[in-house]
């Protein structure tokens, strides 16, 4: 979320996986294929696979944040990162996990406009500004490859959240 600490980083794996190898590569269909699935399994640009396995048939889409039972008594005015992990060892653990991502998502993860989406755009009339986050982003069914520029679009399914990763989201609320 907006103020918290975070990293940006390029890594590159091991094998001597040139960019033009990989440019070379992505003419390959399986070789797309493997590399969306792969891009899908790191970084998640939308939360309906969260929603659809955290829906235990009683709620509906629109109320599926972690009841305050499943984390602990406390009060919900507690702010979600604030809240313990979910326990590991619960047997309903990954559909408490679905449900504790939505919230972390809903509440820390989901853009808005400030100052400082528009500090390079000074001078410029308010409807002239280009948001430097480049939000709202364009929604897309599946994610893909656009082989004449290389642009790899994820799966997007709601315009204002921020890329990220299941699994840091909740370790490091």
């Amino acid at each position: 979320g907006r103020g918290s600490l975070h990293l940006h980083l390029l890594l590159w794996l091991k094998h001597e996986y040139t960019p033009a190898r990989l440019k070379e590569n992505i003419q390959n269909q399986d070789f797309r294929d493997n590399l969306l699935k792969y891009l899908e399994d790191v970084v998640k640009e939308d939360l309906d696979l969260f929603r659809d396995t955290a829906n235990d048939g009683t709620s509906t889409t629109s109320d599926i944040r972690v009841s305050i039972q499943e984390t602990d008594s406390i009060t919900n005015e507690v702010v979600p990162a604030c809240l313990s992990t979910p326990n590991p060892t619960s047997g309903d653990f990954h559909r408490i996990f679905c449900k504790d991502v939505v919230r972390l998502v809903e509440t820390s993860n989901i853009h808005k406009h400030s100052t400082t989406c528009y500090k390079y755009s000074k001078g410029k009339s308010d409807t002239s500004k280009i948001c430097r986050m480049r939000m709202p982003r364009v929604l897309a069914k599946t994610s893909n490859i656009d082989l004449s520029t290389g642009q790899i679009t994820m799966r997007r399914s709601h315009p204002w959240i921020n890329n990220f990763n299941e699994w840091l989201i909740s370790a490091c609320r």
